[in-house]
């Protein structure tokens, strides 16, 4: 946890900006702001980092579910809900069984595929592929 106030402000700083980022592009601010809190507070607090994540997520997702409430269609939300289930299955059935290395590298291909698939349907009016909810659930099993 923060020692002092600069501390305390810099990582405020970093969810802020990490978050900002990653509701414009629509999904990855853990994935920016991991790596920066475990720079600034050392890897022994990963566990506790990872724990603050996915609480401010969670929050995150509930804000937008209930102030979006009105307008979700059950067809967008239908693909969704799959890929994160496969991706949860499959993350739990991996996660034992794959290095590390071998984790990350099927994770980056996920995210650069999901990444060029948005690219391509840029402009295109249709729910968007379940894969980045494959990736993470697929991170969220890791041990």
């Amino acid at each position: 946890m923060p020692s002092d106030a600069s501390t305390a402000l810099l990582a405020a700083a970093i969810l802020l900006g990490t978050h900002y980022v990653g509701a414009i592009a629509g999904f990855g601010s853990t994935f920016l702001a991991l790596p920066l809190l475990v720079w600034l507070f050392g890897p022994e607090q990963l566990t506790v980092l990872v724990i603050l994540l996915a609480s401010v997520g969670a929050a995150q997702s509930v804000w937008i579910l209930v102030s979006t409430r009105a307008r979700l269609q059950p067809t967008f939300l239908i693909p969704l809900a799959l890929g994160a289930l496969g991706g949860l299955g499959l993350g739990m059935a991996l996660a034992g069984r794959l290095s590390p290395q071998g984790i990350h590298l099927a994770l980056g291909i996920l995210l650069v595929g999901a990444g060029i698939g948005g690219l391509r349907r840029r402009g295109r009016r249709r729910p968007p592929p379940p894969w980045p909810a494959v990736a993470g659930a697929s991170l969220s099993s890791r041990r």
